[in-house]
């Protein structure tokens, strides 16, 4: 069951990076409010991805106890589609 719900938080983010390089524009807000900040989208997608497989990873490796992180990307890279789209 543990690497069932591993390999669906990759497949996640790996579909949530390869979306987002098709659909979100060059430069994607990452911080909203009075006063808004930008970063590329590469830039972007590649850290929520890298956080979420690099957490998964050290879960099966048993150097954490919880996918709290991963978790966390995901809702990261959902915000982005939600704000940019």
């Amino acid at each position: 069951m543990k690497k069932i719900l591993v390999f669906a938080l990759i497949a996640c983010a790996i579909a949530g990076f390869v979306l987002g390089m098709a659909l979100l524009p060059d430069t994607i807000v990452t911080q909203f409010g009075t006063n808004p900040t930008h970063m590329p989208k590469l830039l972007a997608l590649l850290l929520a991805a890298s956080l979420c497989i690099g957490s998964c990873v050290a879960y099966l490796l048993g150097k954490v106890k919880s996918l709290f992180a991963a978790v966390i990307a995901i809702a990261v890279m959902i915000l982005f589609f939600i704000v940019n789209l």
